[in-house]
C-alpha cells in the first residue's frame, strides 16, 4: 500500500473466545476514531487495522514513534491508574463517573507487572523548559480530541509516547469515544489532574526529595502550593528571566490547572482550559525568550 510509510509499528491484539463480533467492530470503531483524529498532531496515526483470521487476532498498523511512552521516562511506570475501557453507552450520571474514575484509580495495584518490564527514566533532571514543554503538549492532546469531538477515557503519562525529537503522540485509541454531552470530557479531567500531579512531584523532586507523595494534596489547594514551593528546584525564575516570570506564577498555574481539572470546570467551560494552555505558553515565551532592541 503504496499509502502507508515504509516503516510502522504494528500492534496486535488476541480476540478473546466469545468476542469474535466485538473484535471486528472495534477494529471497524477504531478507524473511524483514527480518521476523526487524522488532523490532531498530538494524536498517533492508524494506518489500517483489521484481523489476522490464522491467529485468530486483530491488528492495527500504526504510525512509528521512535521513543518510549512518557510514563517510563519520569520514572512513574506501574504506579498510574489501570486501563479504562471505551465506555459502551453515553454517560449520564457524575456520579457513576466519579465511581468509574474511583475504581480505576484504586486497582493501581494490577500495573505491577508494568514496573517489572519498565526501561529506564531519563538519566539527565529535566528543565523547566523541557517540563513546560510535556506539559503544553499534553494540554494540547486533550483540547485536540475534544475539539475534534473524541473523549480520550484513559488519560495518563504511559498513554503518551515522546519521540526522539521530543514530539509528543497520544496513544492506544482504543478507548477514544464520542463526546455526546459535557460529562463524557468529566474523566479526562479527573485523569488529568492526577497525572499533571505525577508529572510535576515527579520532575519537582528528581535527584532530591523522593519521599513527597501525592496524598491529600489533590484536594488542599494551599497545601499543593507550599510543597512544590518547597521542593521548588529551578532557582529563582524573576532573576534568570530578567524580571519577566517570577516562581510563584508558574506554582500558581499548576495549581490553578489541577484544581480545576480535579473539579470538572473545564469540561463545562472549555474556553477556560484554552485560556489556561495559552497562559502556559506564555510564561514558556517569557522564560526563555531574551528580547534583541536594534537602535
Amino acid at each position: 500500500n503504496s499509502s502507508i510509510p515504509q516503516r510502522v509499528a504494528i500492534k496486535v491484539d488476541r480476540i478473546q473466545k466469545g468476542h469474535k463480533k466485538e473484535a471486528i467492530q472495534a477494529v471497524e470503531t477504531i478507524m473511524d476514531i483514527s480518521r476523526g483524529l487524522s488532523l490532531c498532531p498530538h494524536v498517533i496515526r492508524i494506518h489500517d487495522a483489521g484481523k489476522l483470521k490464522s491467529v485468530k487476532s486483530t491488528y492495527h498498523v500504526l504510525q512509528l514513534v521512535n521513543g518510549d511512552t512518557l510514563d517510563n521516562l519520569i520514572g512513574v511506570t506501574g504506579n498510574e491508574h489501570a486501563s479504562v475501557y471505551r465506555p459502551p453507552v453515553t454517560r449520564t450520571s457524575v456520579q457513576e463517573l466519579r465511581r468509574e474514575y474511583l475504581r480505576a484509580i484504586r486497582t493501581t495495584a494490577g500495573e505491577k507487572w508494568r514496573r517489572e518490564r519498565a526501561a529506564l527514566p531519563f538519566t539527565d533532571d529535566l528543565s523547566l523548559s523541557q517540563a513546560l514543554d510535556l506539559l503544553t503538549s499534553t494540554l494540547l492532546w486533550l483540547e485536540e480530541a475534544h475539539q475534534a469531538n473524541f473523549a480520550i477515557n484513559d488519560l495518563k503519562n504511559g498513554n503518551l509516547m515522546v519521540s526522539r525529537r521530543g514530539q509528543l503522540k497520544g496513544i492506544d485509541l482504543d478507548t477514544y469515544s464520542p463526546i455526546s454531552t459535557p460529562l463524557d470530557k468529566l474523566p479526562d479531567f479527573f485523569f488529568l489532574a492526577v497525572t499533571l500531579l505525577m508529572f510535576i512531584l515527579r520532575v519537582f523532586t528528581r535527584g532530591h526529595d523522593e519521599k513527597v507523595k501525592a496524598g491529600g494534596l489533590m484536594s488542599d489547594t494551599q497545601a499543593l502550593e507550599k510543597t512544590l514551593r518547597d521542593i521548588w528546584r529551578f532557582g529563582n525564575l524573576k532573576k534568570i528571566s530578567d524580571g519577566r516570570v517570577e516562581t510563584g506564577q508558574v506554582i500558581h498555574w499548576i495549581v490553578n490547572v489541577i484544581h480545576e481539572s480535579k473539579d470538572g470546570t473545564f469540561a463545562h467551560e472549555p474556553e477556560l482550559f484554552t485560556r489556561r494552555i495559552d497562559e502556559l505558553i506564555q510564561l514558556k515565551r517569557n522564560l526563555v525568550n531574551e528580547e534583541m532592541v536594534l537602535d
